[in-house]
């Protein structure tokens, strides 16, 4: 990967284009990836077996960066996204936060948070 920001396009866009590959190519060998509802990976063989597993069942539709943004001292990226997949024929929209630090211009810890994707506003906008 040439820089951090090519490393997360190129995840993103793997989980788009189902190409595991491309995303275990972005991540260093020792990577701890924490998704948004509660399941972790360490290592790129975990990640792959969760690669594996997870596109037999499903397809990521759309996953779109909306806003990004990058921590300089703490060398951390930042990034909130909308998300749509079909998992075993349900299809399901959130947006979410991811937290990203690097190693080498690889990935070598993504955390997600989750949120809904419709907000409610229960005093009027």
């Amino acid at each position: 990967m040439k820089s951090r920001f090519e490393a997360v396009n190129g995840y993103f866009n793997g989980w788009v284009s189902g190409n595991k590959e491309q995303i275990l190519a972005t991540l260093a060998d020792t990577i701890y990836i924490e998704e948004c509802y509660g399941p972790c990976y360490r290592g790129k063989e975990q990640v792959a077996v969760w690669l594996e597993r997870w596109f037999a069942k499903g397809t990521v539709d759309s996953w779109v960066i909306t806003d990004e943004w990058f921590a300089e001292v703490e060398q951390t990226y930042f990034c909130k996204w909308a998300f749509t997949c079909t998992y075993k024929g349900n299809t399901d929209s959130f947006s979410g936060v991811s937290k990203v630090t690097f190693a080498d211009n690889k990935i070598a810890t993504l955390e997600e948070f989750q949120s809904t994707l419709t907000h409610k506003y229960p005093f009027g906008e």
